[in-house]
């Protein structure tokens, strides 16, 4: 034992800048082997709270979001892990420009989202009643006459977006 402690006695500062230099050392080799990257990903567009009765049209089916962090965590990234979300809660008929929310994996930034926002058109879906109308039309052959025009049912219901 008491060799152990003539050891750890003589020299004590050679010995903590030894230490010291070995953790230094340590970091930069642990850093080295798990250096920070970028990458990017193609990720659809999904919407939220999109009105009930109303055709909604979106500019944009895709998004490109450029993620950054540790070689193991961008590793570990699954396309389906990375979402591209637009909420569209309270948001009126016509043509908006609405932002784009990300949801990503702990452990990786997104550094940049291409296009940041998105043109959404929101129609409302109308019905309308019409009269059946009947136009004539054509040549009727001379050995051959009409007897009359009719049309059952007299009214249709068309379904659509207002535009």
């Amino acid at each position: 034992m008491n060799w152990f402690l003539n050891l750890i006695r003589r020299k004590p500062i050679v010995k903590i800048l030894a230490l010291i230099g070995a953790v230094i050392l340590w970091s930069f080799v642990m850093q080295d082997q798990n250096p920070m990257i970028d990458t990017s990903y193609r990720v659809p567009v999904t919407m939220l709270n999109a009105p009930e009765g109303s055709k909604v049209e979106i500019a944009e089916e895709s998004v490109r979001i450029k993620l950054r962090g540790a070689r193991s965590a961008i590793a570990a990234v699954d396309e389906d892990d990375l979402k591209a979300v637009v909420n569209l809660n309270g948001v009126e008929p016509g043509t908006h420009k609405v932002k784009i929310h990300t949801v990503i994996p702990q452990g990786v930034e997104a550094v940049e989202i291409s296009p940041e926002t998105v043109e959404v058109t929101i129609d409302p879906i109308v019905q309308r009643t019409m009269e059946v109308t009947l136009i004539r039309g054509g040549q009727i052959p001379k050995d051959m006459a009409v007897a009359g025009i009719s049309s059952e049912p007299s009214a249709v219901t068309v379904e659509g977006p207002s535009s």
